[in-house]
């Protein structure tokens, strides 16, 4: 999701799309889907902002961690 968003950066950061792409890859890899239900947009923006800026995941790995399905 994180090197979508860095490729295709728009305003709102592409949430919908992104998470999207980021589901279809998990079921690609027989991996649980990560529904964001309990995510509030501005925690996955700065999640992605901070992956952007300092080259650090972990903020945005927590995200999906704590959504796991």
């Amino acid at each position: 999701m994180h090197r979508f968003l860095w490729i295709h950066p728009f305003f709102d950061y592409n949430g919908r799309v992104s998470r999207l792409l980021g589901e279809l890859c998990l079921l690609q890899l027989k991996l649980p889907i990560v529904s964001f239900r309990s995510t509030k947009r501005i925690d996955f923006v700065k999640a992605v902002k901070e992956a952007t800026n300092t080259n650090d995941l972990a903020l945005l790995v927590q995200l999906v961690k704590q959504d796991v399905s």
